[in-house]
C-alpha cells in the first residue's frame, strides 16, 4: 500500500514538473512575482532601489544604477544629454531583459543616454513625483511620460465588520502571502490563474469605474496642470490595455482614451497614443506576455520602439 501511494505522489510531481516546463518553455509564459528588494518602502515617492544586481521581476534579473533606473547588467555610460522615460510596469518591462525592452532598444540607437526611469506600480502622481526629482538635472532633455488607462488614483475602502476583524486579517494575509509565493514561483499556476479568471477582460473592467469617479478625474486633471510649467520638454505616450486593442474595441474609444485625449489636447501637450499601430498588427495578442492584460511581449517591445523612435530623435 505504502508502495503504491509513494509511486501515485511520484507521478503527480512528475506530471507537475512537465506541466511548469510546458507552461514556461512551450508557451512562453512567465512568472509574475518581484523581489523584495526591487522597490524603495521607505519614501513617499515609489521607485527602484539603486544599484540593484540580484533584484528580479517576472523571473527576470533585474539590474539598476546609481539612480534607480532600470539598466541592462553590462551598460556602458554616455556622456550626453538624458532623456528620460517616466512610467509604471508596462515601461520598466517586467519579464524581458533591459536590452531588449523598447527604452533599452532606443537607449542603444541614440547618442544621447535614454534612461528608463520607471517603477512597478507608478500611476500618474508617482509618475509626477519622479518628474519633480530626476527633471532638476539640467542635462535632461526630454521626457517621455506614459500614460496607461490604471494610471488615475482610486482609493478604495473596505468596510469589514469590528467583529473578527483580526482574525479575518490574518486569513487574508495568509492567502494573500501563499498567492504571491506562487505567483513568483510557478508560471504554471500563474496562466492557470489568470486564464480561468480573463485577467486581461476583468482588469480592463475594474478600471473603468475610475473614468466615471468625479474625484478621481479631477485629481488627474490637478497633476496634468503641475505638468504645464514644462510642457516643452514633455511628450505623453499611451500604451494600450489588450483589451484595447480586440478586434470590437479597435473600432471605438472608450471612456479612458476619451478622457486623455481630451486634457492632453486642451492643455496642448505632445503625445502620442499607440492604439492604432497595435490594431494594425495582425495579432495583436502577440504584442503582450501570454494571458497579460498590460505588460508587452517582446514583440510589442519591438514595434513600441520602431514607433516611437521617430519622436525621441
Amino acid at each position: 500500500m505504502k508502495k503504491i501511494i509513494s509511486i501515485n505522489i511520484l507521478i503527480i510531481i512528475f506530471l507537475l514538473i512537465l506541466l511548469e516546463f510546458f507552461c514556461r518553455y512551450i508557451l512562453d509564459f512567465n512568472v509574475q512575482g518581484i523581489s523584495s528588494n526591487l522597490i524603495d518602502q521607505n519614501k513617499d515617492i515609489l521607485f527602484n532601489n539603486k544599484n540593484l544586481k540580484n533584484a528580479k521581476a517576472f523571473g527576470v534579473k533585474i539590474y539598476t544604477d546609481e539612480n534607480g533606473f532600470r539598466i541592462q547588467k553590462d551598460l556602458k555610460i554616455k556622456n550626453a544629454k538624458k532623456i528620460l522615460f517616466i512610467g509604471g510596469s508596462v515601461t520598466f518591462g517586467p519579464g524581458i531583459l533591459a536590452e531588449n525592452t523598447f527604452v533599452g532598444k532606443l537607449n542603444k540607437i541614440n547618442k544621447k543616454s535614454v534612461e528608463n526611469a520607471s517603477v512597478i506600480g507608478s500611476n500618474l502622481e508617482n509618475n509626477y513625483k519622479l518628474f519633480e526629482k530626476f527633471t532638476e538635472n539640467d542635462k535632461v532633455e526630454k521626457i517621455f511620460i506614459s500614460l496607461g488607462f490604471d494610471d488615475l488614483n482610486n482609493d478604495q475602502v473596505f468596510n469589514l465588520p469590528e467583529k473578527n476583524i483580526d482574525k479575518k486579517s490574518k486569513s487574508i494575509s495568509i492567502i494573500r502571502n501563499f498567492n504571491k509565493y506562487l505567483r513568483a514561483k510557478s508560471a504554471s499556476y500563474v496562466y492557470f490563474k489568470t486564464f480561468l479568471a480573463d485577467a486581461k477582460k476583468n482588469y480592463y473592467i475594474n478600471e473603468l469605474p475610475k473614468y466615471k469617479n468625479l474625484k478621481s478625474i479631477n485629481e488627474a486633471k490637478l497633476i496634468f496642470n503641475k505638468f504645464v510649467p514644462k510642457k516643452e520638454k514633455i511628450f505623453f505616450y499611451i500604451i494600450p490595455y489588450a483589451e484595447q486593442v480586440n478586434m470590437k474595441s479597435c473600432k471605438e474609444k472608450d471612456i479612458g482614451e476619451t478622457f486623455f485625449e481630451k486634457v492632453l489636447n486642451e492643455k496642448q501637450f505632445n503625445f502620442l497614443s499607440l492604439k492604432k499601430e497595435f490594431c494594425k498588427y495582425k495579432n495583436p495578442e502577440k504584442l503582450y506576455l501570454v494571458n497579460d492584460p498590460a505588460h508587452l511581449s517582446k514583440i510589442g517591445h519591438d514595434l513600441t520602439f520602431n514607433v516611437i523612435r521617430e519622436y525621441v530623435n
